[in-house]
C-alpha cells in the first residue's frame, strides 16, 4: 500500500493517505477538497520520511529503488533551514507537523546511511 502512493517525483504526501473527512474532525473536508491541489498534491517531508522509516523496518532494503527516488527527494527537497515543509491538513495557522516532518526525514535518511554531513548539520539548529 505504503509503495503504491510513492509519487512520480520520489516523495509520499500525507495527503494521499486519509479522506478530508478524517482530517480536523471532519470540519476541514469541503475546504481541502475545494484546494487546487486537491487531486495532486505536493509530497511533503513528513509522509516521505515515514512512508521510509516503514518500509525500511520492514525489511526493503536502502538500495530498493524507490526507496532511493525517496531519499533522492529528501535530499533534494531540505530547506534552507535545516527542515522539511509539511502543511498541516488541521489548521491554516500553525504548521507544527513541519517538526515530525523534519524528524521523520532525519530518521529515514539515517536508517539508509544517507547523512550527509552538510546536512546533519543544518538540521541540527
Amino acid at each position: 500500500m505504503i509503495l503504491s502512493k510513492q509519487r512520480p517525483d520520489g516523495g509520499w504526501s500525507i495527503r494521499t493517505f486519509g479522506a478530508p473527512d478524517q482530517w480536523g474532525s471532519g470540519n476541514r473536508a469541503e475546504k481541502l477538497r475545494s484546494e487546487p491541489e486537491f487531486e495532486n498534491p505536493p509530497s511533503d517531508g513528513h509522509q516521505t520520511g515515514l512512508a521510509i522509516v516503514v518500509l525500511r523496518e520492514s525489511g526493503v532494503a536502502a538500495t530498493d529503488p524507490r526507496i532511493q527516488k525517496g531519499i533522492h527527494w529528501l535530499l533534494t527537497n531540505q530547506r534552507a533551514s535545516g527542515r522539511w515543509w509539511t502543511r498541516s491538513l488541521n489548521t491554516d495557522k500553525w504548521h507544527f507537523i513541519t517538526y515530525s516532518g523534519t524528524a521523520l526525514p532525519l530518521l529515514a535518511l539515517s536508517k539508509c546511511d544517507a547523512l550527509p554531513a552538510g546536512n546533519v548539520k543544518t538540521a541540527a539548529k
